[in-house]
């Protein structure tokens, strides 16, 4: 069996919480450790959205349904 070929996109956003910018050294290559947090991520199977979360715009798509419009709605957003 052989399965089709799908284009899918995944967009992450987000907030660096820590930066440990390492040693830096002339002429040396250098690693720098992040951590974030993340305040958006949208999933997209060929062209479909299926996730679209983005905490800062209080926005939650899950299938195309917005689980937080009237959740907006009634704060006056």
């Amino acid at each position: 069996m052989r399965l089709g070929k799908q284009a899918v996109e995944i967009v992450q956003r987000g907030r660096i919480k820590e930066l440990d910018g390492g040693t830096l050294t002339t002429g040396d290559d250098s690693q720098q450790k992040a951590t974030m947090v993340n305040t958006y991520y949208k999933v997209t199977l060929d062209g479909e959205e299926l996730v679209d979360i983005d905490l800062i715009n209080m926005i939650w798509k899950v299938g195309g349904e917005d689980l937080m419009e009237e959740h907006r709605k009634a704060i006056g957003l």
